[in-house]
C-alpha cells in the first residue's frame, strides 16, 4: 500500500477497545479510539481516517448514528457497525436514509476472523480508489500534454502552408 490508513475505534469499554487496537495494528493500520459518541466526532471532524468501527449501542452511544453523521465529515471512510445480531444488522440495513449507509455489519462479540478480513477487504478497496485517482490525475496531465503538442503542431503546420 502506498499509504498509511488510519482507522477510529469508538467502543465505551476499554478492554474492547485494547482488543480492537491490537487486532488492527496486526494488520498495520494506525488506529485512534474514541470511549463516547461526541469524542469521535470530535476526531472524525478533525482528523482524516479511513474506517471508522463503532459498537452499536453501549450506554450513551448510538453507533449507527456516529456512523451516519461521520459522512459529514469523511465521506468515503468505510463504515463497520459491530452489532449483536444477524437481525439487528438486517433491521439497520432497512433504514429509509440510504443516502450513506453503513458498507459493513459484524457480529459481537468481537468475531476477530471476519472484522480481519472486513478490514483487510476494506483497505483493498480503499487502495484501489487511491490508485484510480492517482490513474485519472496522470491520464489529466497526459490529456493536457497532448493539448499543448495539439496547438503546436497546428502552429508549424499552419506556418509550412503559407
Amino acid at each position: 500500500m502506498g499509504r498509511t490508513f488510519r482507522a477510529l475505534v469508538v467502543h465505551n469499554q476499554p478492554e474492547a477497545l485494547g482488543e480492537m487496537v491490537d487486532l488492527l495494528t496486526e494488520i498495520d493500520l494506525s488506529v485512534s479510539t474514541a470511549r463516547s459518541e461526541t469524542e469521535a466526532l470530535h476526531k472524525i471532524s478533525a482528523e482524516d481516517y479511513s474506517i471508522i468501527i463503532s459498537a452499536n449501542h453501549p450506554p450513551g452511544l448510538s453507533g449507527a448514528s456516529l456512523l451516519e453523521r461521520s459522512s459529514t465529515f469523511l465521506p468515503n471512510a468505510v463504515r463497520i457497525l459491530m452489532v449483536h445480531s444477524a437481525e439487528e444488522a438486517v433491521g439497520l440495513d432497512r433504514r429509509d436514509d440510504q443516502e450513506h449507509p453503513i458498507i459493513r455489519f459484524v457480529g459481537r462479540p468481537s468475531e476477530r476472523s471476519r472484522l480481519r478480513t472486513l478490514v483487510r477487504e476494506s483497505l483493498k478497496l480503499l487502495t484501489l480508489v487511491d490508485e484510480q485517482k492517482q490513474l485519472v490525475k496522470n491520464l489529466g496531465l497526459e490529456y493536457d500534454k497532448l493539448q499543448r503538442r495539439e496547438k503546436l503542431l497546428d502552429v508549424v503546420v499552419s506556418e509550412r502552408t503559407k
